[in-house]
């Protein structure tokens, strides 16, 4: 009997223990879902006003130019400080500019210059580099030229 009792309460304060550690983890657990109820209620009321605007510029889109379609835009998503220091590269390029007056400044040797730079709008682009990157799109551009039927005729 001495040896059923050892072992009760052995699983009792194990109970114990293990209820212990689960009240703190329950503390530090409702602390952060505070702050993501926090986080959600900002975000509900950043959505609300953005679908209020977006209907009204659809609305307003409507009403100024009937033949096109308010979402033939698409979307974007706004910088998130993945090219470095936000203005970065506006900068680079102003100062390129001012640096080359009274003269002109050609589009490709000033876009050589900016893949060249080491500042962190170039570095951050990707790992695939970036002149990967930036060609990218000027590929997919004129892949679509190439395949559109007004290309064809």
């Amino acid at each position: 009997m001495l040896n059923e009792r050892a072992a009760v309460a052995g699983t009792l304060a194990a109970a114990d223990e293990a209820l212990l550690r689960l009240a703190g983890r329950q503390r530090s657990l409702e602390s952060s879902l505070a702050v993501v109820r926090q986080h959600m209620d900002q975000l509900q009321s950043t959505r609300a006003n953005a679908s209020q605007a977006l209907a009204a510029l659809d609305v307003t889109v409507g009403l100024a130019f009937p033949l096109v379609r308010p979402d033939a835009a698409g979307k974007v998503s706004a910088w998130a400080g993945t090219y470095g220091k936000r203005g970065a590269l506006r900068a680079f390029v102003f100062q390129q500019i001012k640096a080359a007056a009274p003269r002109a400044v050609s589009t490709s040797p000033a876009a050589r210059r900016v893949l060249a730079s080491s500042s962190a709008f170039a570095a951050g682009l990707s790992s695939a580099g970036p002149a990967a990157v930036l060609s990218e799109p000027c590929r997919k551009a004129t892949r679509a030229r190439r395949s559109s039927p007004a290309s064809r005729r």
